[in-house]
């Protein structure tokens, strides 16, 4: 029987560990520091549809969409059943190794990864579900919120509006150790507005940087000259608040009294280096998601930039 545990960096076959942990597990075997963790593969989502038996109910239900009775059935289904004993006892052992070695004690970032998603033509960027501060207790209830998030409102919409079709829909699910982050960064190695290709565009914050995705603060823009990482622009933004991982698990939203820069021109250069060297290795632009503690940058997340 297929695996459905794949560690991060070990991967033989990207295609079952979906978009974003397939760029993950390159990051890993290129050496640049991206937090530990492994990926649930579609395999384990193919085999929670098999023991169900939903294999028929969902083809059924996905012809039907953009239905939204058939959406919500499909969602609902994702998450109405207990993983198969053997999927769950592999996920368990998997949660054990990783909390031996993660980051923030036993805390854990659980995201989804769809096939497809991440790709140069369709980046799939905030259409599905990442849960933080996850508890090893509660991994399986976020594996099922991930599924789930495959069949949301925005993702169907997505998908029907970049023709992708839907027999084909698989998500893995990427499990990592939950930095506890000091600052965060969405980079861009093409400036997105102007198109230059050399310029480095950098959004921060501080803590974790959900709430740069999310839109819950306004973060420091700065921009860099490709070439020799000269800060060419610095904005602030209106950061009035810092998303942070709870110890008890979750995430919560604490006051931001400085008004000030996130980053420190250190911490900007020895970023802009690292999204260089990745643009190097996937040769092409790239939109990287990366976390700052303790001086050290860790990358969440990494794809060819898309407009899509």
């Amino acid at each position: 029987m297929e695996s459905a545990i794949c560690w991060l960096g070990e991967a033989t076959d990207p295609g079952p560990l979906g978009g974003k942990a397939a760029n993950l597990d390159r990051l890993t075997r290129l050496g640049f520091p991206v937090p530990p963790g492994f990926c649930l593969t579609t395999a384990g989502y193919r085999r929670y549809i098999d023991a169900h038996r939903l294999g028929d109910r969902v083809t059924a239900l996905a012809a039907a969409l953009p239905d939204e009775s058939a959406r919500q059935e499909l969602a609902s289904l994702t998450r109405a059943y207990p993983l198969p004993p053997d999927l769950g006892a592999a996920l368990g052992e998997a949660v054990r190794a990783l909390t031996s070695t993660a980051h923030s004690g036993t805390l854990l970032a659980v995201r989804s990864s769809a096939v497809g998603e991440d790709a140069a033509a369709a980046s799939f960027a905030g259409q599905h579900e990442s849960v933080l501060g996850v508890r090893a207790d509660g991994v399986a209830d976020a594996v099922t919120t991930c599924w789930a998030s495959l069949w949301s409102p925005r993702a169907v919409a997505y998908r029907l509006r970049h023709r992708l079709g839907f027999a084909t829909a698989a998500m893995a699910v990427v499990v990592q150790g939950m930095i506890s982050a000091d600052a965060s960064a969405v980079v861009f190695t093409r400036d997105p507005v102007s198109g230059r290709d050399d310029r480095i565009l950098i959004n921060a914050t501080w803590g974790l940087g959900e709430a740069i995705v999310s839109g819950a603060v306004t973060p420091d823009t700065i921009i860099l000259d490709k070439a020799n990482l000269q800060v060419l622009a610095a904005v602030a933004g209106d950061k009035s608040v810092r998303l942070i991982a709870r110890e008890e698990g979750g995430t919560a939203e604490v006051a931001v009294e400085s008004r000030g820069l996130a980053l420190s021109e250190e911490a900007v250069i020895a970023l802009g280096e690292v999204v260089r060297q990745v643009e190097r290795a996937f040769g092409e632009p790239v939109d990287v998601e990366a976390t700052l503690l303790g001086g050290q940058w860790y990358l969440v997340q990494a794809r060819p930039i898309t407009t899509q």
